[in-house]
């Protein structure tokens, strides 16, 4: 899977989207509600741990193309927690 995003790809959660509540009462339709939104944003391979960090062939020596390949991988990886943590209780996130 590519870890570069679509042109066409959701920037922006739906407001309609239930924030996760503190005692976790809600977790059966934020779920739901959570993982299509990671899909339609192609996040939820960094979740379940399918989109890998690309490594560098020799530190010493590193490419622009592995800059730019990490550089997006860390990209995609932070807006991922970022859309977990922005959709949770302030109280726990």
């Amino acid at each position: 899977m590519s870890t570069s995003t679509s042109s066409n790809a959701i920037k922006q959660l739906p407001s309609n989207i239930p924030h996760l509540k503190t005692d976790g009462s809600n977790w059966a339709i934020f779920i739901i509600w959570f993982w299509e939104a990671m899909q339609a944003t192609r996040r939820w391979p960094y979740f379940e741990g399918t989109v890998f960090c690309p490594t560098m062939k020799d530190l010493s020596k590193v490419t622009e193309a592995e800059k730019k390949a990490t550089e997006e991988w860390e990209h995609g990886d932070l807006a991922a927690c970022l859309s977990l943590a922005l959709d949770s209780d302030s109280s726990i996130s």
